[in-house]
């Protein structure tokens, strides 16, 4: 069991999130938190809304870009929306989504 903390971007204007270059930043923070030194199969990961609430973060931008971190490191992912059922069902959506287009 690992617990990795990794510091998120204050979003003073939200739309600066979407930008290509920020995005590419917590791809690779989540990168390099996500991954794991051993050839054995990596324990799974537990997260959340990084980066949100405070930091003015989009939950499901967040969601998406951790997913697409675990996929790529082959490391099951729990994504908890801590109550938000919303959250949850689009979170959900995207992944069954993705992994219909394969």
């Amino acid at each position: 069991c690992y617990i990795v903390a990794i510091d998120a971007l204050h979003f003073v204007q939200s739309s600066h999130q979407y930008r290509e270059e920020l995005m590419l930043r917590e791809l690779n923070k989540a990168w390099v938190g996500f991954g794991h030194p051993l050839k054995t199969p990596a324990p799974g990961v537990a997260t959340g809304n990084w980066g949100c609430g405070a930091f003015g973060g989009d939950a499901r931008l967040k969601a998406l870009l951790q997913l697409m971190v675990c996929c790529v490191l082959n490391r099951p992912l729990v994504y908890y929306t801590f109550g938000d059922r919303e959250l949850r069902d689009q979170v959900y959506g995207m992944y069954t989504f993705l992994v219909d287009k394969g």
